[in-house]
């Protein structure tokens, strides 16, 4: 068996004009440091940080942060018209085989209540002998997964807000 990476893999989706996964890799060494950023940033008292709930100035300073973070975005994408659980099967599948391929350490979704069974499910088929760790946290279990939520969320939204993040895309694929 091939030896692991170092990265950890977070993630979000939009499920605008289809459904796109933002997996985020960041280097475990670096993992501390984006959330140690991520925490100082200003939001609603004791909440996490949600971008389609934030005022732009917020977005725009927490998007500048993201952009100047060790970390590489994958982007896999099914398109509209494809049945939600079906859409999202392929994504976390494709999610899968390709952690088979770069080894991150571990895997963590934001999490979707109505989606963790099938998730868990299809991981489990897919990973089952690679050892490689994957969950669902809630926003607020870890700052980190407010990196994709941007992510995701000025991919979903173009222009201005996908140019500031857009040499963090490193890869985007069809699932």
């Amino acid at each position: 068996m091939e030896d692991m990476g170092s990265d950890q893999w977070f993630i979000d989706e939009t499920k605008v004009s289809g459904l796109t996964f933002a997996v985020v890799s960041i280097n475990s060494a670096d993992i501390g440091a984006c959330r140690a950023k991520m925490v100082k940033l200003p939001r609603r008292v004791g909440g996490a940080l949600h971008f389609t709930k934030e005022i732009d100035s917020t977005r725009v300073h927490a998007l500048r942060l993201i952009a100047a973070m060790p970390l590489t975005v994958t982007l896999v994408k099914v398109p509209a018209g494809v049945h939600p659980v079906e859409a999202r099967e392929r994504a976390v599948r494709c999610i899968a085989r390709r952690a088979l391929d770069q080894r991150p350490v571990r895997i963590v979704f934001e999490l979707d209540e109505a989606a963790v069974i099938n998730d868990r499910r299809w991981l489990r088929s897919e990973l089952a002998t690679a050892g490689i760790e994957y969950l669902h946290l809630g926003k607020k279990a870890d700052p980190v997964l407010w990196i994709p939520d941007g992510i995701a969320w000025a991919v979903q939204r173009g222009g201005r807000w996908r140019m500031m993040i857009d040499h963090l895309i490193t890869d985007s694929v069809d699932a």
